[in-house]
């Protein structure tokens, strides 16, 4: 089952946060905010885990979930209410966090095997990474396999030729600019918000997860 993220913002208007809305989305329906309250709607893992640890165990999270703000907008916590049940893993961030964030690099964790750990050495950015060592067993589960250190795996790459029929796998940890994970979001999206308020400390994103 799919997982998607519910993205809102939030402005403090005279000390009150006010719920803002897409200026740029036009409802096509005769519900007006129905669309335009969704600020991000893209499905990204890879962003899902950055922002809170969800559907991503390679990355390390921003932040812990931190659940909905005590001082969140009327019409967000009564739209928090409406997914009670469904919608999980709630967070927050302003929107400072997201700009010095997004102007970082993460550090990921993974599973390469020889052919990819190639790529990783040449390019510095690995492909088609196993996230865990259960991944790895599914995986590689009708080839015989064998996880070994990296200072190993290096052996083996100048050897391939000469190896057998066992998949050799290794764990490696590499950085990754944050703001290449979804550029619609670190760009489009956050350029969008910046407009909403001279103080980016008058901003603040709210968001949830569904499955």
């Amino acid at each position: 089952m799919g997982c998607d993220i519910h993205f809102y913002v939030e402005r403090k208007i005279d000390g009150v946060w006010v719920q803002q809305f897409d200026p740029t989305i036009e409802d096509p329906t005769n519900h007006p905010a129905r669309w335009s309250k969704y600020w991000f709607h893209n499905r990204n893992y890879m962003l899902f885990g950055l922002l809170a640890g969800v559907r991503n165990d390679e990355i390390t999270p921003l932040a812990d979930p931190r659940g909905v703000p005590s001082d969140m907008s009327s019409s967000l916590s009564s739209e928090w209410n409406d997914w009670s049940g469904d919608g999980h893993t709630p967070s927050y961030f302003t929107l400072p966090e997201l700009l010095e964030a997004r102007d970082k690099n993460s550090t990921f964790t993974g599973f390469v095997n020889i052919k990819n750990y190639r790529i990783y050495k040449q390019t510095g950015q690995p492909t088609n990474v196993l996230s865990d060592i259960n991944e790895v067993k599914w995986e590689f589960r009708n080839q015989s396999h064998e996880i070994v250190p990296e200072a190993e795996m290096e052996r083996y790459v100048k050897m391939k030729a000469f190896l057998g029929e066992t998949e050799y796998i290794t764990e490696i940890i590499w950085e990754r600019p944050n703001r290449t994970i979804s550029s619609f979001f670190w760009e489009e999206t956050l350029n969008k918000i910046i407009e909403l308020d001279p103080d980016p400390n008058n901003i603040r994103c709210v968001f949830w997860f569904d499955n």
